[in-house]
């Protein structure tokens, strides 16, 4: 981690070099960036509830999101948040409601989603396009999952490798940016959450607060990407749920609700 005794000169560095433009496209993981970040106007926090890398294969999709960066720079850098939700969430309603059970299938297409984004962004002129894994599945029980979703959630260290499976079939094509190292406990534990990372209440997103310092020195290594607060903030402030369906039909993006 980058040195508290010489966070403030790298800063100030970091302004008077100029600063690039950061999209952050992706699920609601995706504000951990706008916890480290907050309100800048370089940094845009296109992300949305629910935005799963499956669907990044749908044309569709695709259209949307050259919609809403038809106008950014194409020096600006783009960071491509997802996996998540397709773990978490789609992998178990497809187990409840269709009997489906070939998650190395799922893992495939999640990766393929996300690596013709890729493949489209550079196409339209973007350099600067980086996939990220920043959140490792938590170890949360049962009781956690019965209000969000249809049945029993999958057991844990299998979540917690398909979500390091789509890393590691992302990262053979792009260079990707992970906190595997940093957050989870490893392989022998199926790259799950490590405790100290959880939230005080239990949630499935990581304590963006304790994390601060990590997504601070990983965007430190992005020349040109806005500056991370100083400090961390005190306290967690309220969830939007704004979701990717609402979105995509209005062709628009989410109103930032940095603080």
């Amino acid at each position: 981690m980058v040195d508290n005794g010489v966070l403030s000169s790298l800063l100030r560095k970091r302004v008077s070099e100029g600063e690039l433009d950061l999209y952050v496209l992706g699920s609601s993981s995706s504000e951990a960036f706008d916890y480290a970040i907050g309100r800048r106007s370089t940094y845009h926090p296109f992300w949305a509830g629910a935005w799963s890398a499956r669907v990044l294969r749908d044309a569709e999709m695709q259209d949307y999101i050259a919609h809403i960066l038809r106008r950014a720079p194409r020096e600006s850098h783009i960071l491509l948040n997802f996996g998540l939700a397709d773990v978490l969430f789609n992998a178990r309603y497809k187990a409840v409601t269709e009997g489906f059970y070939d998650f190395d299938l799922l893992v495939r297409e999640a990766a393929e989603g996300i690596l013709l984004t890729v493949r489209n962004l550079h196409a339209s002129g973007f350099r600067s396009v980086r996939p990220i894994f920043i959140s490792p599945v938590p170890n949360l029980g049962q009781k956690y999952w019965q209000g969000i979703g249809p049945g029993r959630q999958l057991p844990n260290p299998l979540m917690g490798m398909m979500y390091h499976g789509i890393f590691s079939q992302v990262a053979k094509e792009a260079p990707c940016v992970d906190v595997f190292d940093e957050l989870s406990q490893g392989a022998s534990r199926c790259f799950l959450l490590r405790p100290e990372f959880h939230r005080q209440e239990q949630d499935h997103h990581p304590d963006y607060i304790k994390m601060h310092e990590i997504i601070r020195d990983k965007l430190f290594g992005i020349p040109g990407t806005p500056p991370c607060r100083e400090k961390p903030l005190e306290a967690h402030y309220p969830y939007h749920d704004i979701w990717i369906t609402t979105l995509r039909k209005r062709g628009r993006t989410r109103r930032s609700t940095c603080c």
